[in-house]
């Protein structure tokens, strides 16, 4: 089964609020964002979009969003919900490893929850962060929200790459400077623990 088929069979059989990282306060990703930048008319690039209503309340903050995900079923459920408002947003359906058209140097805040974690291969890993210093702009802002190093193995039957601080910080490399860190244990739908590393870097060159 390839990702996407994986990640549409998901998203086709699991309703919104039962999927093991549904949020329905963003609260905490938005503190942190509003600590560095505002939000007013950013762009905003999500790599792994999902069904996620934080595009909704970016755009209620004066936001430009710019999604993409591997699954084409969860891109059609994001964009059916955003027009039936009458809003337009750009979308992408591709592997976030894959380069991305017509985005370079336009990326003001590059927001990942729980996507870089997927990425166990190498080759992957590189690809993502080609995007990554392509698209997001000197000055722009860069949130992750990855699975802790001491945190879950694996995530939707697959198995992910677990970060430290350091570890995601050595990843990035010399292009990014770290404005702030927490962790934080997401309780899934279930009732599960998730040990989170939430870190925001500012992208210095």
């Amino acid at each position: 089964m390839s990702h996407s088929t994986h990640w549409d069979a998901i998203f086709n059989s699991t309703p919104e609020s039962s999927l093991g990282w549904y949020e329905q306060d963003y609260s905490l990703t938005l503190s942190l964002l509003e600590k560095a930048t505002t939000l007013v008319n950013k762009q905003v690039f999500i790599p792994g979009v999902g069904v996620s209503r934080i595009v909704d309340t970016l755009l209620d903050s004066g936001s430009q969003v710019i999604i993409n995900d591997i699954s084409l079923k969860a891109i059609n459920h994001v964009l059916a919900r955003v027009l039936s408002q009458g809003r337009m947003i750009e979308f992408y359906n591709q592997t976030i490893s894959t380069p991305l058209t017509d985005l370079t140097n336009r990326i003001d805040i590059w927001l990942d929850r729980a996507v870089l974690h997927f990425l166990t291969d190498e080759y992957e890993q590189n690809g993502y962060l080609n995007n990554l210093n392509a698209d997001l702009k000197v000055g722009g802002y860069a949130l992750f929200a990855e699975f802790a190093s001491h945190g879950a193995e694996k995530c939707a039957g697959l198995k992910i790459k677990r970060y430290s601080l350091e570890s995601l910080t050595d990843f990035l490399g010399k292009q990014f400077e770290l404005v702030d860190h927490l962790e934080h244990t997401y309780i899934n739908p279930d009732g599960s623990p998730r040990p989170y590393l939430y870190a925001l870097y500012k992208r210095i060159q």
